[in-house]
This record gives C-alpha cells, structure tokens and sequence, in this order.
C-alpha cells in the first residue's frame, strides 16, 4: 500500500507520521510548518501565571509522548515537500499527488485542503481530527470536552475529508484510557497515540479486505474555533480535575457515556 502524508511538523505529528511510515510503504511527505500555539503566553491579569504553566506542562507532555520517535520525520525515499499554510494547496502539492498516485493519503495536522488538492487525491483521503466528531467539531477539541464535564468524548475520528470541516464520511472512533491523576495534556497525547495505532490497524483492513466501513456523520454538535479559546477557561478545567472529575468519570463511566454511540469496524 502506497501512503501520501500531509501533516504538520511538530512532535505529535512526527509520530504519527513516523508510526505510519515504520508499517507502509509512505512514498511523498507534504509537511506542513506550524506555530506553536504560544500567543496566549504574554497574557496579562489574574490568569497569566495559569496560562503559562499550562503551554510549559504541554511542551514537557508532548516530549514525554513524542520523543524520540516524534523529533523528526523520518520516511527514507519519500518525497519530502515543505509548505506553509498558505502554500498548502498550491500547485506543487496538488502535482505531487498526481504523480506518486498513493493508494491513500493520511491528513494530519495541515490546515484546510482545498478543492483541487482534494480531487488530486484517491478515494481513501483520510484524515485525523483529535476530537469526537460530530459531537466536537474544530480546534482544541481534545481540551473542550473536560471544560465541558464530558470526559468520555475525549477522543479522535477517523474519517474521509470532503470539501466541509469535519464532515466526511466516519471510519472510525478511537478514545485513549484516563486516569484519575490525568491533566489535559496526558489525555491530549495519549489520544495521540491510540489514533496512530488505529490508523495502522484501519489499513491493515483496507488493504486485507479492499474495503472500509463508512458512516455518514450526523447532524448535530459543535465547532469549536482557536479564537474560542481564552485562558480564564483553564479556570474551569483546572477547578474540576483539582476536585475528582476524572476520578468520578472512571466510577460512574455509563452515566457519563450514555448516548455515545462509536463507530467501531476493528473490534
């Protein structure tokens, strides 16, 4: 099975891109540069020193997850392509595609696709979203839902991309293990993980059986967007897992689940 990547260039990227590539035969790289989302640092006020130790957990999370496997990419003889957001779909990704003809392209971490860049690609575009879709739709959409008090829908989707956000046809859910002792970082790159393993299990399917499982997404949820994101949310946050929120969840997890309905075709 011939893979196309698209993803970002920090660690949790790297090591999604990097499990991939140790399982297929991943012949081009379109990596996408990536700030790190740090423009909330400076902030001043009563939630400044919060907001920082937040960022500064994250960074020592993503390494403890990451690395080594995610310091680089590492995919020997692809073709390695480097972009920014708004070169993204410019004319030189969209022939890249063309002509490695990959069986599937793996989406991770990149901005939105355009539509020439999409019909470039083979039926099997797949993307990672770290969020439960439909119910969390958008950005930051692994930290929403303990601000939310709904741990359980703490996970990642597998799905096709069309044209819409977050919308594709479902192939797959994928939720990590929680802890009680967990932070929001824990839960973020243990989600990480759990979704490279499942996406090599998702291949391993396709390419045994020639076919997925696809589900329609229903109607329903939430976008979240970055802009949404403010530090006096990790007020919130830092209140309910100081006070037992996962702890709770772990005794009371069918309460908390009812109406989840996964999509599961692997087990």
């Amino acid at each position: 099975m011939r893979l196309v990547l698209c993803c970002g260039d920090q660690p949790r990227h790297h090591f999604y891109a990097n499990t991939l590539a140790r399982e297929f035969d991943v012949v081009g790289v379109i990596q996408q540069r990536r700030e790190a989302r740090l423009e909330f640092h400076d902030v001043g006020g009563p939630d400044a020193e919060a907001n920082r130790a937040h960022f500064d957990l994250r960074a020592r999370k993503e390494q403890e997850y990451f690395l080594p496997l995610g310091a680089e990419l590492r995919a020997p003889g692809a073709r390695v392509l480097d972009v920014t957001r708004d070169s993204l779909n410019d004319p030189p990704s969209v022939e890249l595609v063309r002509a490695l003809e990959p069986d599937v392209v793996a989406v991770y971490g990149t901005h939105l696709l355009g539509r020439e860049f999409i019909r470039a690609c083979p039926p099997w575009l797949i993307n990672l979203h770290g969020g439960l879709s439909p119910w969390y739709r958008g950005s930051a959409t692994l930290l929403w839902p303990i601000y939310m008090m709904e741990p359980g829908y703490a996970g990642v989707t597998l799905h096709l991309i069309d044209e819409r956000i977050d919308s594709g046809d479902i192939l797959q859910h994928a939720r990590p293990a929680i802890r009680a002792d967990d932070s929001v970082h824990d839960i973020g790159c243990r989600a990480v993980v759990v979704a490279a393993d499942t996406m090599v299990r998702l291949l391993r399917k396709l390419e045994r059986d020639g076919d997925l499982e696809r589900v329609p997404q229903r109607k329903g949820g939430k976008i979240f967007y970055s802009d949404d994101f403010r530090p006096h949310h990790l007020r919130v946050i830092n209140f309910l897992l100081q006070n037992g929120l996962l702890a709770e969840y772990l005794s009371k997890r069918e309460q908390f689940d009812e109406g989840l309905e996964l999509v599961n075709q692997l087990d």
